[in-house]
């Protein structure tokens, strides 16, 4: 088994910190911005301003998708193909007031003796925004999720990871640094230090790719050999994904946000909780590993210059990962002591109203 640690997808699209994609949702948000501004200059209006913000996509261990709905669009054109198509800026996640207000599977904390007691402590209730997504999808099979994770290993530690997942067309984009053209499909690029983005239209779908390294013949190779079957999407023509470790249908990348985000900071040490089923695998980045502990298994991978992060379920309705400038052993000694916490702990009077500082 391959061990997988990385905060950069989960913070920017599952609200967990991100470092190394970060910058790609910025991009992306500006690259949304441009193509509003030009389709309304075409239509002679003019505008100085556009402000849109992307519903951010939830992961979650979706299995291979069956049972589930038809893909929306499939039948019905006025409906969302993906749940970032659904418009629920007008209904913010709010903060949550008290630690008694916090579902208990999600109350977590480390034992006292395990590591410092925290600095802030605080949680967010998305519960409105997703009962207005499913009044807006009133009459609309639900979005089916179209995504495929492959995860490359060599001696059980991650290579290379990649993503891919049918997006909304409104929201993908970047200032793309190159394109390539195949065959007839212009595909957009951006390259970072170990991150590879893009993004590309395919008849009446818009698809998305992240990953850690891949050439420009690799992804060419993949558009070509690229099928989809209903909501699978199939890439087992492709050479990356022959030698795969992992190849995951149905990713939930693209699946249906969650209702709560919990989060307890002690100096660099963070633990993040949400009601989301993520795929650990998700996380995966090269140097990641898998190992096991509280018969689960743990995802571990190490962040240059920013510790180590591990990434595992407590239960089988949540998501837990744990970032510290430490050791994966030291941390790993820290997860193995955290547990459902009474909300009278002292150590909740740390609870604050987001980030910054605790109430008094």
């Amino acid at each position: 088994m391959i061990e997988f640690d990385d905060d950069a997808l989960t913070r920017a699209l599952a609200r967990l910190p991100v470092g190394e994609y970060a910058p790609i949702e910025l991009l992306r948000d500006r690259a949304r911005q441009a193509r509003t501004r030009r389709r309304l200059a075409q239509a002679g209006i003019a505008m100085t301003a556009v402000a849109l913000i992307a519903v951010p996509s939830a992961l979650a261990l979706g299995g291979d998708g069956a049972g589930r709905p038809q893909p929306a669009g499939s039948g019905a054109a006025d409906c969302p193909a993906t749940f970032a198509a659904v418009d629920v800026s007008d209904v913010p996640p709010v903060p949550v007031d008290d630690v008694s207000d916090l579902p208990e599977p999600l109350r977590l904390m480390w034992m006292p003796e395990a590591a410092p007691d925290p600095d802030r402590v605080f949680a967010e209730d998305a519960s409105a925004r997703n009962a207005a997504i499913d009044d807006r999808l009133a009459g609309c099979p639900e979005p089916a999720d179209q995504s495929i994770l492959v995860v490359q290993a060599e001696g059980g530690v991650v290579t290379r990871s990649v993503l891919i997942l049918r997006a909304d067309p409104e929201s993908v984009g970047a200032d793309e640094s190159s394109t390539l053209t195949v065959d007839d499909v212009e595909v957009h690029l951006q390259r970072g230090d170990g991150f590879v983005y893009a993004w590309w239209e395919s008849g009446d779908a818009t698809w998305e790719l992240r990953a850690d390294t891949l050439s420009d013949d690799e992804i060419a190779e993949l558009i070509r050999t690229m099928r989809t079957d209903g909501e699978r999407v199939d890439v087992s023509d492709w050479s990356v994904a022959a030698d795969a470790e992992q190849l995951i249908q149905g990713t939930g990348r693209s699946d249906r946000p969650g209702d709560y985000i919990y989060t307890a900071v002690a100096g660099d040490l963070r633990l993040t909780v949400t009601d989301e089923v993520d795929s650990i695998w998700l996380h995966a980045r090269p140097g990641s590993r898998v190992t096991e502990f509280l018969e689960r298994e743990v995802l571990v991978t190490p962040l240059p210059e920013r510790g180590t992060l591990l990434a595992w379920h407590l239960h089988d309705g949540d998501t837990v990962t744990l970032q510290g400038q430490a050791s994966a052993e030291e941390l790993l000694a820290i997860g193995e002591t955290i547990g459902v916490t009474p909300p009278d702990d002292p150590r909740f009077d740390a609870w604050a109203l987001g980030e910054e500082e605790p109430q008094q």
